[in-house]
């Protein structure tokens, strides 16, 4: 309570003034070139200017007598997928029909300067880093996780067209059921895995067993599961996270006045009255000691974006149109398709822009980062913006800190 008090007059303290926005970019890293560019034979120069941060956004561009926007022949266009790193395009692959890149933005994901790609096609998975087969396997699915860890891919696909997953080290087989819907998506806001995620040195995630009422959820860490509960007042079970050997489950209870709970090893916690009814999109954040459950309700006819914990709460934002919530060390952010904040700091848009899904939004060191597509498409990296120049969507952002070379003096 000490702690969320001190939140609250924090937030006070917060200007409501929308700051005044400039056009900037940071050429530190690209100039100096802490990496090769991909598909050069040029190395990069070592520089000792290092940059705070480094920002990729990646993006799918359209020939220019394509009209994308309308997309009438959707899927059958040849197209390329880019890389930029500080607005400057270091990777251009060819894309769409007669390739294994697809143009979705689900399928991408930016990790270490590289854009990791996955396709399903009738027969097969296939998982492409910077448009080159790293591996396939049999089996069309859908990736809700992605984690590189100590130099090994880790996925998690769920089956398109028949029931189950399987969870796969670097394409090989680690655990497969026959029946199950995976719990969270790739996009997860806590982490970089998704659905998949490193607790106490294992590599954890949750799937429920549908057909079952009530439903049965389990946690699998290792490849193993572990712990196996049943959720008999849940519609659904929104996300479940083992955090610090503690673990958390936030349901859809049907009852409105239960809705949504957040479970903390078998104990509910349910939100505040004016918070409660027809939740979606809800997921666990750690935060410090505890956790913070985001999502969006409707208690009133309409959505709103709210945060609570341990029975606490406040809408992050009262207005229909958030479509993005993030928390990072006890500040919020929120995106609407006019406008942004960072706690009662308003960021309006150039106009009305486009988050295409959460994958094209970063929130770091209390600076908000977004790929927006509008006209034209926007990098917003702090208090800037600044145009990457493509005929076509912006698909994801990463913001990334660059390791020191310990052999540049200071």
């Amino acid at each position: 309570m000490k702690n969320f008090l001190a939140f609250l007059a924090f937030l006070l303290l917060l200007s409501c003034r929308p700051d005044t926005l400039h056009l900037t970019r940071n050429r530190s890293a690209a100039g100096a070139g802490s990496r090769p560019r991909h598909g050069s034979e040029e190395a990069a120069v070592p520089s000792k200017s290092l940059p705070d941060t480094l920002v990729y956004v990646s993006a799918v561009e359209f020939p220019e007598d394509y009209d994308w926007q309308r997309d009438t022949a959707y899927g059958t266009v040849p197209c390329r997928v880019s890389l930029f790193l500080e607005g400057e395009r270091i990777l251009s692959v060819p894309a769409g029909p007669g390739t294994f890149v697809g143009a979705d933005p689900d399928r991408m994901r930016i990790r270490e300067g590289h854009l990791y790609t996955d396709c399903a096609t009738e027969t097969h998975t296939v998982i492409c880093r910077d448009g080159e087969e790293l591996f396939r396997y049999e089996g069309p699915e859908s990736l809700r996780g992605f984690l590189l860890q100590d130099g090994k891919i880790h996925t998690l696909g769920q089956r398109i067209g028949r029931e189950g997953f399987t969870y796969r080290i670097d394409g090989r087989v680690v655990m497969e059921r026959e029946e199950g819907t995976l719990v969270g998506t790739e996009d997860h806001p806590a982490g970089d895995g998704g659905a998949l995620y490193p607790e106490g040195g294992r590599i954890c995630f949750s799937y429920v067993r549908e057909g079952a009422l009530p439903h049965e959820i389990h946690l699998v860490a290792g490849g193993k599961v572990i712990r196996s509960d049943t959720c008999p007042e849940a519609v659904w079970v929104h996300d479940q996270r083992l955090i610090g050997g503690v673990l958390y489950r936030v349901e859809k209870r049907t009852a409105p006045w239960k809705d949504p709970t957040l479970v903390i090893d078998g104990k509910d916690v349910i939100p505040p009255p004016w918070y409660r009814g027809n939740s979606r999109k809800c997921v666990i954040v750690p935060d410090r000691e505890d956790v913070i459950v985001l999502g969006f309700s409707r208690p009133r006819e309409a959505d709103i974006a709210c945060f609570w914990k341990y029975g606490l709460g406040f809408p992050v934002a009262e207005r229909e149109d958030v479509t993005t919530v993030l928390y990072e060390d006890g500040i919020f952010a929120w995106v609407a398709p006019e406008t942004a904040a960072v706690g009662k700091r308003l960021i309006p848009f150039p106009g009305r822009m486009r988050l295409l899904s959460r994958k094209c939004a970063a929130f770091r060191g209390g600076r908000l980062f977004l790929a927006l597509t509008g006209e034209p498409d926007l990098l917003l990296a702090g208090d800037g913006f600044s145009a990457i120049p493509v005929h076509g969507f912006l698909s994801g952002i990463r913001v990334e800190v660059p390791e020191k070379d310990v052999s540049l003096s200071p």
